[in-house]
């Protein structure tokens, strides 16, 4: 088709990765929903996610900020003229936007007939038409080795332009455009419709057919980039032009004007041109002139990062107990992601209580609460310790030396006639023959005294002391020594052992006690 515009296909993006604690997502975990079949496309770089949270996130908008890096002003001086130029300071730079503002001393649309210069494509944005002027509004994306002069056909002799560079900026398609046009001194651009994104610039055109009015109190907090008129010697026969600035961060209605010193007829343009979009992404290939990242948006679905938590290992002997519940930090953790860390967690296990037996229990943890991480970004998986309640009296035997072959509970190695378990509550040395640490009995006060020395890892309840007694050697009578003091049994701390204290009642001229061990 002659004349077609074909423009760069905006590219859609999609992509899915596992929660990494950051809101950057990589090139490599997106896809371009778009692309056209056979094209060589290739994405690179990353995005910024709106969240680093697990779900559907998107990679929002980012604006740069617009920003004027030069203009110049030109006119056409004689009536009978069809072009006039305006030569820029520095040539443009690649990707900028070039905006013309131009009047025309016409009566009707598109005096304007083309606008060119080297390395840019011109289009016209929006017009508005007066009585005896036009004011038009033409832009342009900056290509490579663009030229300093830009050039205006007109069918008009007489006519004025400024040409604004600006960084920042898509020269087309334009967003908003509203125009007026009137007769006095109130010279308004017209009001758009509301703006479809936050960061745009906003240019607007006063223009009119004469040189001598000139316009102040610019409306709207726009600033007059630059004024420029013909040179005619009879101020009714030219033609200025006012070009006015606004750059903006919220999405709003776009009108400006001022006040203009004489009444005379004019005409009003203004024409908002869309921030260009900030990314890190980058397209390379064959066909990446053909797409563009400059307002590119998408979702990257965010999955459950894997969490693996692990009760620790415990120990303790029978008789102790070990309290399990919620705000532990006995565990580890595999799998946070950036320096997270959790509080603590709960823990449950049925061996804790002093009545466990030796052996060995699950450690079951749960409800890891605290810390910075989130548990909804994580699939966590639990995994069981181990409490292991150790017999006291093995972990004796260990330690004096026994071996397999002489540690049984009934065992005597040193053949003293103390067996093992009952020189273990005595703290005897099952090695070495001695009956030194036998129980004694004396009389005191008409009462029998029972009295023996038991180590303090022989307590209740890691075995059961019974104390029997009579006056002959069948009918026994029990009493079982209990942690503490009771009736009729002292219990006296004495460091690494409990000295014993037990008052029997008078048992005549003959008795008989021995002590008792149950393991």
């Amino acid at each position: 088709m002659p004349g077609a515009n074909i423009t760069a296909r905006l590219v859609q993006l999609a992509g899915t990765r596992t929660y990494n604690g950051t809101t950057t997502v990589a090139a490599a975990d997106l896809a371009i929903g778009n692309l056209v079949a056979g094209d060589d496309l290739v994405l690179g770089g990353s995005a910024t996610l709106a969240s680093k949270n697990v779900g559907a996130q998107a990679i929002p908008l980012t604006y740069a900020a617009p920003a004027r890096v030069q203009s110049a002003t030109g006119f056409s001086a004689a009536s009978t003229s069809t072009s006039f130029t305006v030569t820029m300071p520095a040539a443009p730079t690649n990707g900028n936007a070039l905006i013309a503002v131009i009047s025309t001393r016409g009566s009707a649309a598109n005096q304007i007939t083309a606008v060119a210069s080297t390395g840019a494509v011109w289009t016209r944005a929006a017009q508005s038409v007066s009585t005896g002027t036009t004011t038009e509004i033409w832009s342009a994306p900056v290509g490579a080795s663009a030229g300093t002069v830009v050039t205006f056909t007109t069918l008009t002799g007489r006519c004025s332009g400024v040409v604004i560079e600006y960084s920042g900026v898509l020269a087309s398609p334009a967003d908003q455009t509203a125009s007026a046009s009137n007769t006095g001194t109130a010279a308004v651009t017209g009001t758009t419709g509301a703006t479809t994104q936050a960061g745009e610039l906003w240019i607007g055109g006063i223009g009119f057919p004469n040189s001598t009015p000139t316009l102040g109190s610019i409306l709207n907090s726009f600033t007059s980039v630059a004024n420029v008129v013909t040179t005619s010697t009879t101020a009714a026969n030219n033609v200025k032009v006012y070009a006015l600035e606004s750059i903006v961060s919220a999405i709003g209605t776009a009108s400006s004007g001022g006040t203009l010193s004489t009444s005379v007829a004019w005409s009003g343009q203004i024409t908002t041109f869309k921030a260009a979009t900030t990314t890190a992404l980058t397209l390379t290939g064959a066909d990446a002139t053909n797409y563009t990242l400059n307002g590119a948006t998408g979702t990257v679905q965010i999955t459950a990062a894997p969490l693996t938590i692990t009760a620790s290992n415990q120990s303790k002997t029978y008789g102790e107990t070990v309290t399990f519940g919620s705000g532990s930090t006995q565990f580890t953790s595999t799998g946070l992601q950036v320096a997270e860390t959790i509080g603590t967690i709960t823990l449950a296990s049925t061996g804790g209580i002093s009545t466990a037996a030796a052996g060995t229990y699950p450690i079951t943890p749960s409800a890891p609460t605290g810390g910075t991480f989130a548990s909804a970004n994580y699939a966590i998986q639990f995994t069981d310790g181990t409490l292991t309640v150790t017999n006291p009296f093995d972990s004796w035997a260990t330690a004096q030396g026994l071996t397999a072959a002489n540690n049984a509970p009934l065992d005597d190695p040193d053949f003293d006639g103390i067996p093992n378990l009952m020189e273990f509550v005595l703290r005897g040395n099952p090695l070495i023959s001695t009956q030194a640490v036998l129980p004694a009995l004396t009389e005191s006060s008409g009462s029998w005294v029972f009295t023996y020395d038991r180590s303090v890892a022989s307590r209740p309840p890691a075995n059961t002391q019974i104390v029997e007694y009579g006056n002959d050697l069948t009918g026994w009578t029990q009493l079982t020594i209990p942690l503490n003091s009771a009736t009729n049994v002292t219990i006296t701390p004495q460091g690494q052992t409990d000295r014993v204290h037990v008052i029997l009642p008078a048992l005549g001229n003959k008795a008989f006690v021995r002590l008792k061990v149950i393991q």
